[in-house]
């Protein structure tokens, strides 16, 4: 599988103005068990949502994930 995102997920920030970062990214990926591409996608975007509550949105958030077997 291949993800796509936007700059808009990694530095999502929550209230505190933390930014959500690639090594979360990687960890939420990683921790589950996602077999296919639109899991991986509404996985993904839940966390950076639930990351971010209640803070503004300041760019975009786009995710694009591709399966493929071999």
């Amino acid at each position: 599988m291949v993800i796509f995102i936007t700059d808009g997920v990694t530095e999502a920030e929550n209230q505190q103005h933390e930014q959500y970062g690639a090594r979360r990214m990687r960890d939420c990926l990683a921790e589950k068990s996602l077999a296919v591409a639109e899991q991986a996608c509404q996985t993904l975007h839940a966390d950076v949502k639930q990351f971010a509550a209640g803070a503004a949105a300041a760019d975009d958030l786009s995710i694009l994930a591709i399966g493929f077997r071999l």
